[in-house]
């Protein structure tokens, strides 16, 4: 889900420690 790169929380952090 964080794949897509939606406003989620969980996405959020994947992004950021990416």
């Amino acid at each position: 889900m964080a794949g897509l790169g939606f406003p989620d929380i969980q996405a959020q952090s994947y992004h950021e420690t990416e």
